[in-house]
């Protein structure tokens, strides 16, 4: 009997991809010096890439996936950035990317459907370099 595709666990990983690029698109035109907007800039990009591997992923397994629209705290994080400054936003995303490397390497352990573990490991260690 095949085995059930953790696909709960990819929408999660496919929407935590897509508020990280949404917020770093935020925080990226706020920030006054050029090399942290450059930063910024450089992990959305990442995060983009990111999102697209998810997306591949339930093409090939041919499922269905939800709409990459950000979610509503990551809505209500830009806003709290772009109204009041970045610096706690900031805080937040950067402490979430340095435990990016973790979790994926958290998903590779816990899974057993192959897919997933070959597209968690190939994130991690692209997580890992930036």
């Amino acid at each position: 009997m095949p085995q059930k595709k953790p696909v709960s666990l990819w929408k999660e990983y496919l929407q935590d991809e897509v508020d990280a690029a949404y917020l770093y698109h935020c925080l990226a035109p706020l920030q006054t010096q050029d090399k942290r907007r450059e930063l910024f800039e450089k992990l959305e990009n990442v995060e983009k890439k990111h999102m697209q591997a998810w997306i591949e992923l339930f093409e090939k397994e041919g499922v269905p996936h939800d709409k990459t629209d950000p979610s509503v705290k990551a809505k209500l994080m830009g806003w709290i950035a772009q109204r009041f400054g970045t610096g706690l936003i900031e805080r937040m995303v950067l402490r979430e990317e340095a435990n990016e490397v973790k979790a994926y390497l958290r998903l590779h352990r816990r899974t057993q459907d192959q897919s997933t573990q070959d597209l968690s490991k190939r994130l991690a260690s692209d997580s890992a370099e930036h």
